[in-house]
């Protein structure tokens, strides 16, 4: 779950991820203002813990046209 409407969530695994197994998320960040930006993306699993927040950094420079 992103922490804002500027992060999208693309593609996800849909089917469980066994134990030592990997997935891959793939997100897209859309900044509408200039300047350093962080955000997050909260994932629920039933693993301990079972809240993992990655946080993304960005640095905008210019306007997207």
């Amino acid at each position: 779950q992103p922490s804002c409407h500027c992060t999208v969530l693309k593609d996800w695994p849909k089917e469980p991820i066994p134990p030592g197994g990997s997935g891959a998320i793939t997100a897209q960040f859309e900044g509408k203002f200039q300047g350093s930006n962080t955000k997050s993306i909260s994932i629920m699993a039933n693993t301990k813990p079972n809240l993992t927040r990655l946080i993304l950094t960005a640095s905008v420079v210019g306007a997207n046209k």
